[in-house]
């Protein structure tokens, strides 16, 4: 008895068929792979963003904190219901021509007197155009207002 054998045609048919199935497997396995790339790559990036910001919040609270150092009165005094003076400054690159981004703080003093001593400060790092930032970061301050020691700092992350 003779085994059936297959004519050069229909074992071309199967090459082919299976060189098909092989090659959608390795494009389906190269999608998939580009688009978790695609996926970490935007969560680096977001998290890159997010450092930025949080240094733009530790930089103004320690701008705060260096006019309370050097400034005897600081914050400017001002009518005797204002509590807290608020500013906001931008954050230039080296070249000095181009934003970074900017802080804003708030000097909250209405604790700062007997029996408390308390200045809260609240940074907040804007990174990018202040309209549509690219990340936001907030940092809090406690600081004893008769020797300005930092008694309580807290990162709050993002708003």
């Amino acid at each position: 008895m003779q085994e059936p054998r297959l004519s050069p045609a229909s074992l071309r048919g199967s090459v082919l068929v299976f060189v098909l199935l092989l090659t959608t497997l390795f494009f389906l396995l190269g999608v998939a792979m580009v688009s978790q790339s695609q996926g970490a790559m935007k969560t680096t990036q977001a998290t890159a963003r997010a450092a930025e910001a949080r240094a733009l919040a530790w930089a103004g609270l320690a701008d705060a904190r260096g006019k309370l150092a050097r400034i005897l009165y600081y914050p400017p005094p001002g009518g005797d219901a204002q509590d807290v003076f608020a500013y906001t400054e931008e954050v230039r690159a080296v070249d000095s021509t181009t934003v970074v981004g900017s802080y804003n703080v708030i000097v909250d003093v209405c604790t700062a007197k007997d029996p408390y001593y308390l200045l809260r400060i609240r940074s907040e790092g804007v990174l990018g155009e202040r309209t549509r930032p690219a990340a936001r970061s907030i940092v809090q301050a406690e600081i004893d207002a008769r020797t300005f020691e930092l008694l309580r700092l807290q990162y709050r992350g993002a708003p």
